[in-house]
């Protein structure tokens, strides 16, 4: 091809790309690349889902509301002794100390499983304070030695109470008021007993002692505040 022929090409070329672009408007953008698929297909997206655990968890969902440790219980009511047969009553014993501070004190006694728990507590109570209650804590008992328990009954939030003549025995006004408390005390932790009729030797007393304490019917908790030191816990010494 000579050069006069080229240049003529040349030319009818640049006629033809300008009508092209006149009429078209361009050649309209360029395809984007379709992406070549690799050699191993995408695995699921295994990124934990925030809020869930990345491993199920072994261990069982607690219920709400529910404890590994039982509730302890605020009824001063007697209780079990775990895995002994045995239940635990008070018994209330005299507490001494400086003025004011002396008085009523509750104390632990485990005693075998009964349904008689009024006659068990009663019969701890008679037993008096162990020797290292009476000497590390001056806790003593204003109930004569001897003393026994003849008989109790129960009725309509009644305990009527017999005890032996050595419970009427010796001690001025202040023992013999304490001695009445400390009965009245233990029996009426019970949720059944709410007041005492004494009684000695199957006879009810209405004047107790040479001092001449009136006990005019049952007796309760608010006749014996006197007995009560000025800060009185109703719990174990």
């Amino acid at each position: 091809m000579n050069r006069s022929a080229a240049f003529v090409l040349i030319g009818t070329l640049a006629v033809v790309l300008s009508a092209c672009v006149a009429s078209g408007g361009g050649l309209g953008p360029v395809p984007s690349a379709v992406p070549t698929p690799s050699g191993s297909p995408a695995g699921p997206d295994l990124t934990p889902v925030p809020g869930e655990s990345a491993d199920p968890s072994t261990s069982p969902t607690p219920t709400p509301g529910s404890s590994g440790s039982p509730s302890p219980t605020a009824s001063p009511a007697p209780t079990a002794a775990p895995g002994s047969g045995n239940t635990i009553v008070r018994a209330y014993f005299v507490l001494g100390g400086e003025p004011r501070s002396e008085g009523l004190v509750p104390v632990l006694r485990e005693v075998p499983e009964t349904t008689s728990v009024a006659r068990a507590a009663m019969n701890a109570l008679l037993g008096g304070p162990t020797a290292s209650e009476s000497g590390e804590r001056t806790v003593t008992s204003a109930i004569p030695d001897g003393s026994r328990l003849l008989g109790i009954d129960i009725k309509n939030g009644i305990a009527t109470v017999d005890l032996s003549t050595e419970f009427d025995s010796g001690g001025g006004s202040a023992s013999m008021q304490y001695r009445l408390a400390q009965v009245v005390y233990t029996l009426t932790q019970f949720s059944t007993i709410k007041s005492v009729v004494f009684q000695i030797e199957g006879t009810t007393v209405t004047v107790f002692g040479s001092e001449g304490i009136v006990l005019a019917g049952p007796v309760g908790r608010g006749d014996f505040t006197d007995q009560l030191p000025s800060i009185f816990v109703d719990r174990p010494a």
